[in-house]
């Protein structure tokens, strides 16, 4: 009796582990997860152009990053946004300096 459940219990593994293995890729295309951005996804021109439209730094740090041939992602365009930022804010100091 006991090696009928060893071997019910050995089929039930095998078969979740080839649903798992089956099915997990087909769930993921299926559902659309493949096509969900991250940040390591190149970013699109739309992109490109709302963050070079705020500051110059940005448009000039993306501009370099273009001409030697470097991939935007989305976690550049953010790094970008906040050091840009940064660097604005102390560009004000020197606003009023002759």
């Amino acid at each position: 009796m006991s090696s009928e459940k060893n071997t019910r219990r050995r089929a039930v593994y095998w078969g979740v582990a080839l649903l798992a293995l089956i099915g997990g890729p087909l769930a993921y295309s299926g559902l659309g997860l493949s096509k969900l951005r991250t940040d390591f996804s190149s970013a699109t021109p739309e992109e490109i152009e709302a963050a070079t439209r705020e500051s110059k730094c940005a448009n000039r740090l993306l501009v370099n990053a273009n001409r030697s041939a470097q991939d935007i992602r989305i976690r550049d365009l953010e790094w970008v946004k906040e050091r840009c930022a940064l660097v604005e804010r102390q560009a004000e100091a020197f606003k009023g300096a002759p």
